[in-house]
């Protein structure tokens, strides 16, 4: 057969006897998610010679269902399926052809139906599926199609960290169950099934509609209600032992009753006890739901990931969606929050800058609070001491400058460029991407922590200059009584030495930009103090601070009393991050010891 040529109203194909035949298309019944198939009906030739035809394709579980009685009972419709679960088993992507020829009368009654749906100002997608499924029946098996649909480089190993990174990873796919628990085993979601494999692991329920389907060829939803209790109830006593199944294999017909509102908690109680699920022939509808009711009920953080239009739900379901820009088109990567290229950038996007960005966050939002409590406290203080006179400590000008200038850069530096271990590190140690899991950076007992070292940090930055500078005290060789300005400057900038010192501590990735940072808060400290204090004019800019500079760095008191408060405040910081990595070390901790150990071998 040779393709000739086409127009708006269908093509011209070419037989092997040299003539031509015209083929008009009628009608295209599309594909969507709930028929699984699409159908077209055409017409060969013109005139008396003229035959109307339905062609169809689509997944086996709805073609097979649409044959004929006929044809359901020959010998050659059981051979297709044997020959479909042997194309499953070896990872192919199967399809099933079917059609029938249509009568002339049946058409014309049908297609004015179909018209009708098709100019239905309401419903006109659930009409058009109602008029699709009348002639979608006693369909003639044509044939079927298995194509190996190849998984892209690097998929089992990215799933491998993803599992040694302690995230659950679950695999909802409209394929055959058979092609679904080939590609899990693949991708190492599964182990291969064998008894010898199986035992090393525990057991792996299934629930397909074969297995439960009753004699007139639905399913059985008593007999499956009552295999998911009993499952469930096996979880609960796993649950118990600190044991799980290896994994749960359900289909799109048993998955449809395991979330209805009165089994969904068994539906989770067993998926959450399984080291993985696999759920298979569902529609985007049902991996959405899926989604969904995983964050309801284990208030679980979720992320999609998905290159079809079939995968849009299940993306936009999620907390997380990830679009992966290929073959199958860009819906799914116009939905997503993240797109990618390939699955195994995945790596890369959790568990490098994904943990990288965690740390880094967690650590800018309490250094905020920690930052902002070392600033204002000071200022309590002095009113506890002071009878709440209600005077200021800190200059108007320096005072509004620390957060927008003195302690603004060293912390932006931190929060996008640190990296506590290096990318290669990162991907051989999934098992550091725990740390977000666990909470380990933002939890209210760290969240304390930073709270309690700003309380020390301002008790120490206040308390040394103010008992050493006040009350008469002399700390200049003129023989001057301090004033409260040159006191509040000294806590100042105490202020603005803790707190940058303090990004210091949490820096593991030293740079010449740290370095930057720490010049550039100093730098406008002592541009702006000098600016108020009268030295870079001519006049009086303010009758606080004026004359203050001369008298804050000529007094050698003065420096050892700002030497002796940030040490004060910073050591003892310095030594619980001590004591934690010796006695009480992280993941983190003991993968970064690895790898200074690696670096002083490679130096000798």
């Amino acid at each position: 057969y040779k393709f000739c040529n086409r127009d708006s109203s269908g093509i011209e194909v070419g037989l092997p006897d040299g003539s031509t035949i015209k083929v008009t298309i009628l009608a295209q019944l599309k594909f969507n998610s709930a028929r699984k198939r699409s159908s077209v009906l055409v017409k060969f030739g013109t005139g008396n010679g003229e035959k109307t035809y339905l062609y169809t394709k689509g997944a086996d579980t709805t073609i097979m269902e649409r044959l004929s009685a006929e044809q359901k009972a020959l010998k050659e419709t059981r051979d297709y399926c044997e020959v479909l679960k042997e194309m499953a088993e070896d990872g192919l992507r199967t399809l099933c052809l079917a059609g029938r020829e249509i009568s002339q009368d049946e058409f014309v009654t049908w297609f004015q139906r179909y018209n009708d749906a098709s100019c239905a100002t309401e419903k006109r997608t659930e009409k058009l599926d109602a008029v699709a499924d009348e002639i979608e029946v006693d369909l003639l098996l044509h044939g079927i199609t298995g194509i190996e649909d190849r998984l892209q480089d690097g998929v089992g190993e990215t799933i491998e960290k993803m599992c040694a990174a302690g995230i659950k990873v679950w695999m909802l796919t409209g394929d055959k169950v058979e092609t679904a628990i080939n590609i899990g085993v693949a991708t190492g979601l599964l182990l291969p099934d064998t008894d010898a494999t199986r035992s090393l692991k525990g057991e792996r329920p299934i629930f397909t509609s074969e297995e439960f389907e009753a004699k007139d060829g639905d399913l059985d939803e008593a007999r499956l209600v009552e295999a998911f209790q009993k499952v469930a109830q096996k979880a609960l006593d796993f649950e118990k032992k600190g044991v799980m199944f290896e994994g749960l294999v359900i289909d799109g017909k048993c998955l449809q009753v395991a979330l209805a509102p009165e089994h969904e908690k068994d539906f989770v109680a067993i998926s959450t006890r399984c080291g993985s699920v696999v759920c298979c022939r569902v529609s985007p509808k049902q991996k959405g739901a899926v989604v969904r009711l995983i964050k309801h009920e284990k208030k679980a953080i979720t992320l999609a990931i998905g290159d079809g239009a079939n995968d849009c739900n299940m993306i936009q379901s999620a907390d997380v969606g990830v679009g992966i820009r290929g073959l199958e088109g860009l819906q799914a990567f116009n939905v997503c929050d993240y797109g990618i290229a390939q699955f195994r950038f995945l790596q890369s996007l959790l568990l490098i800058h994904g943990r990288w960005c965690y740390r880094r966050v967690g650590i800018l939002v309490n250094y905020t609070f920690y930052k902002n409590i070392v600033v204002v406290l000071p200022q309590y203080f002095l009113g506890i001491v002071s009878g709440f006179s209600g005077q200021k400590l800190y200059n108007d000008l320096l005072y509004q400058s620390y957060n927008v200038v003195h302690s603004m850069l060293p912390i932006m530096l931190f929060g996008i460029f640190d990296q506590d271990v290096s990318k290669e590190v990162s991907l051989q140690h999934p098992e550091l991407y725990a740390a977000g899991l666990q909470n380990e950076y933002l939890n209210p007992k760290v969240s304390l922590s930073w709270i309690a070292s700003g309380v020390w940090h301002a008790m120490c930055i206040f308390f040394v200059p103010y008992y050493t500078m006040s009350n008469g005290n002399v700390t200049n060789g003129d023989g001057k009584a301090n004033d409260i300005w040159l006191l509040g400057t000294v806590v100042y900038l105490l202020v603005v030495i803790v707190v940058n010192l303090m990004v210091v501590l949490e820096t593991c990735f030293l740079s010449w930009l740290t370095c930057f940072g720490l010049f550039f808060s100093f730098f406008w400290w002592i541009f702006e103090h000098a600016l108020v204090a009268g030295d870079l004019t001519s006049s009086i800019v303010t009758t606080e601070l004026n004359g203050s500079t001369q008298r804050l760095f000529g007094s050698p008191m003065l420096w050892l009393v700002v030497l002796t408060s940030a040490a004060l405040a910073v050591l003892v910081d310095l030594q619980l991050k001590g004591i934690r990595c010796v006695w009480f070390p992280s993941v983190l901790h003991n993968v970064q010891g690895q790898v200074l150990e690696d670096m002083r071998r490679r130096r000798k």
